[in-house]
């Protein structure tokens, strides 16, 4: 009867210790590289094109 509590804790034992090392991997890849953004100009005004609907006279 010990002998099967044991072979159970040791299964379990096992399994967490796999289980930590896949999550381990899917950590933190370390230093990322940068990536460039276009810097926008809040107070900038932006002048969109408008159509005129010929119908709407």
């Amino acid at each position: 009867m010990i002998a099967v509590v044991k072979a159970k804790w040791m299964k379990l034992g096992a399994a967490a210790v796999l289980s930590m090392n896949v999550l381990a991997a899917c950590g933190d890849p370390g230093e990322q590289e940068e990536v460039d953004v276009p810097e926008v100009d809040d107070d900038e005004e932006v002048e969109e094109e408008v159509e005129e609907d010929p119908d709407a006279e």
